[in-house]
């Protein structure tokens, strides 16, 4: 886990869907240079999510927003940097119902030219709909590089009266677990800037993973408004990407807005 909510309970629902007869299938190989700075675990995240960036591009579904930025910060008097790339996948138009991720390989030319290698065969259906273009939302998260158990926060603004939902992403059991709402705080029926937390019973903290074996690990959270006069959303505390865009599909593609932020957590604690 790499968040911790201060509250006492959860509950999980599992949700059964099924696969659209629409759907096309579409195959690709990801790959990812294997740096001496990241786990080989990571490098092939990061080779999962280039395979994933090929076949939504063959669908023709993948737009991107790039930000680039060098964060460094002092652990155990060594200087850690990051370079930190933000690809904002939106892939608007269509959304992955099921994939199949296969023959992981890594190639190894020498001890610095590595390279992390992994099939994929996903099916991709197109939404039944379009998105608003007069419905604006935009978030931000305060930081980009966290220091462990160090407080995470949001700021954002929507114009059009809505329902926000924030999840972070367990990559063991690769699905999306909810933050918000929670039973210190939810945030229906907002309009104009919002902050999260927006009250001092509960913190969002940035936890590293204890079995992680380098300084540094990439996270991400998903952020996802709902216009508030649609009142058919379910909160489920956990679920597959797959399966939140099989309903949100249902919900209409006009009536929602998502935003992926990708953060680094270091080992280093705060004091």
């Amino acid at each position: 886990m790499s968040l911790s909510l201060l509250r006492d309970s959860f509950l999980i629902f599992i949700v059964f869907f099924s696969f659209s007869l629409h759907a096309e299938t579409f195959s690709s190989v990801g790959t990812y240079l294997f740096p001496t700075n990241i786990s080989e675990e990571e490098c092939f995240d990061r080779a999962k999510n280039d395979a994933v960036k090929k076949v939504m591009e063959m669908a023709g579904f993948s737009y991107i927003t790039h930000y680039e930025s060098l964060n460094c910060s002092d652990i155990e008097d060594k200087n850690i940097c990051e370079y930190y790339q933000d690809s904002q996948q939106f892939y608007e138009g269509g959304f992955i119902t099921n994939k199949i991720f296969s023959n992981p390989e890594l190639l190894e030319q020498d001890s610095i030219k590595r390279k992390c290698k992994i099939n994929l065969e996903a099916k991709i259906e197109k939404f039944k709909s379009n998105h608003d273009p007069n419905f604006i939302f935009n978030v931000t998260i305060n930081n980009n590089l966290f220091k462990n158990r160090e407080e995470i926060e949001f700021y954002g603004e929507t114009n059009l009266p809505s329902n926000l939902y924030v999840f972070s992403f367990d990559k063991i059991s690769e699905e999306y677990q909810i933050i918000l709402p929670n039973e210190y705080e939810s945030l229906i029926d907002i309009e104009g800037k919002f902050k999260i937390p927006n009250n001092k019973s509960y913190k969002i903290l940035a936890v590293f993973p204890e079995e992680h074996k380098k300084d540094i690990v990439q996270e991400h959270f998903l952020i996802l408004v709902t216009k508030s006069n649609i009142n058919n959303f379910k909160v489920i505390d956990s679920e597959s990407l797959e399966s939140l865009f099989s309903r949100l599909n249902h919900m209409g593609r006009e009536n929602w807005k998502k935003v992926r932020l990708n953060y680094f957590i270091l080992k280093e604690s705060i004091k």
